[in-house]
């Protein structure tokens, strides 16, 4: 196209798009900010209309007919084995006669790699992936160490599941020599219930599952139970949320106590005041702050994802509120009986805090757990993400930049990678369900007495 509009045999094509390309593709190109039209513009001439695609392109999951699991009483495949069932009841209920998985067509590896990573229609790249496989990839170890995935005992593994498929007749027995698009002949005739591919095949190339059957009831799942990526992240979360909590109250309890008292009993008050609310009326911006957690050496690190933000101070001036509050006679008392401020403070203040610490743990705890932008920053390597930058990372849009019919765009919106990430997005939310009904009777009242100033 360069040497074309070099030779000034390009014609500048933004009047002609300009007044008759449709309201979606203008959307589309408009949606890439710029991206596309610098990409189609030469030398200031608008010489081509550039192919947009979303940057997620590559998201390998599996599809299957639920209107047949429903039919056999099969629940939703959430592992390999799992899956392995489903094909083979389709096949013993007749609903598959042939085969119950697609597989690639003639000249189409059935994996990604690191050379050819582009999708693919029919790969079995979501069975690779849940069996942490990665063959054709070099990937790096816990210990900094480089290896290539196709040399791994997992890739055996899967590779041995997979020919085992084969060998049972689950899979296409053209797998590798189909031509013309028939790799997905079972799955637009009705007689195939299983095939893998990007989360958008659904929608484009499949349309005529749904003519020749109405009744077709195809959805989009991904192996949830048998993500590892997920698990660990789930697992890093949880990390996070104990020792964030516990750093968290034990440091906002040491500073609300001082500051709760009058200037008298302790003449730095006004200051750490001010200082206080300065901070959490300005910051250093965002490149300061991740400087000073590089300096400290803390990227990639449990440190990193607690101490930075684990001081917030609207919680401290909620704690030193509902400290100032509290009968004096109480620590009067006790210092007359001999108890020093420490004692004062977890024997006494602490103990009679009960509400509002609750409230205050809630507040921190749901933080800790909802956070995804220290993760997508301070982590360098995946596997240290906690659980919502892990699922932010993978929640993408529907596809723009494919021309599809009305039916066709209302089945893919219907089965697309929303319904994927669906599962994974509820299990999220679990742990904070389940913590809040234990503390929702001391929320009210605690935010309430912690907001009163005498």
């Amino acid at each position: 196209m360069v040497k074309a509009a070099e030779s000034e045999l390009l014609a500048d094509l933004y009047p002609a798009f300009n007044e008759y390309a449709s309201k979606q593709v203008k959307q589309i190109m408009e949606s890439t900010d710029g991206r596309s039209y610098e990409n189609g513009t030469y030398q200031g001439t608008f010489v081509g209309l550039p192919n947009v695609s979303v940057e997620t392109d590559g998201i390998y999951i599996y599809f299957i007919r639920q209107d047949w699991l429903d039919e056999c009483g099969l629940e939703v495949p959430k592992t390999v084995a799992d899956l392995e069932n489903a094909a083979r009841t389709f096949m013993e209920k007749g609903l598959s006669p042939n085969y119950a998985i697609a597989g690639v067509g003639q000249g189409v590896r059935a994996y990604a790699n690191f050379l050819e990573s582009g999708n693919k229609s029919c790969g079995f790249d979501a069975v690779f992936q849940a069996m942490d496989s990665y063959p054709g990839f070099f990937l790096e170890d816990g210990e900094g160490k480089i290896y290539y995935g196709t040399n791994t005992q997992e890739t055996r593994d899967t590779l041995e599941l997979l020919a085992k498929w084969y060998d049972d007749g689950l899979i296409n027995p053209e797998l590798g020599v189909s031509t013309n698009g028939d790799e997905a002949a079972g799955v637009k005739g009705g007689t195939c219930g299983i095939f893998m591919g990007p989360w958008w095949s659904l929608g484009y190339g499949n349309g005529d599952s749904y003519k020749n059957d109405p009744e077709a009831n195809w959805q989009a799942y991904d192996f949830v139970m048998g993500d590892d990526a997920f698990w660990k992240a789930f697992l890093v979360s949880v990390q996070r949320v104990v020792y964030g909590t516990v750093f968290t109250m034990v440091v906002i309890i040491m500073m609300a106590y001082p500051l709760s008292k009058n200037k008298r009993e302790y003449k730095p008050r006004n200051a750490f005041m001010w200082l206080l609310i300065f901070c959490m009326l300005f910051n250093g911006g965002t490149i300061p702050w991740f400087i000073t957690v590089k300096n400290y050496g803390m990227l990639d690190t449990m440190a990193a994802l607690v101490l930075a933000g684990s001081v917030p101070v609207f919680n401290v001036i909620l704690l030193m509120n509902f400290f100032r509050n509290l009968p004096s006679d109480l620590e009067e008392a006790a210092a007359i009986d001999g108890a020093g401020p420490w004692r004062i403070l977890w024997q006494i203040v602490v103990p009679c805090s009960v509400p509002v610490i609750a409230t205050v743990v809630l507040f921190t705890s749901v933080g800790y757990w909802n956070e995804f932008f220290q993760g997508l920053v301070l982590m360098q390597k995946a596997e240290n993400y906690p659980l919502q930058t892990y699922i932010k990372q993978i929640v993408v849009q529907i596809p723009v930049g494919v021309t599809l019919t009305a039916e066709q765009y209302q089945q893919l919106n219907q089965n697309s990678n929303k319904a994927l990430e669906a599962a994974k997005v509820f299990i999220a939310m679990v742990p904070m369900l389940v913590i809040y009904p234990f503390l929702q009777k001391y929320f009210v009242n605690g935010i309430t007495l912690g907001a009163v100033k005498e």
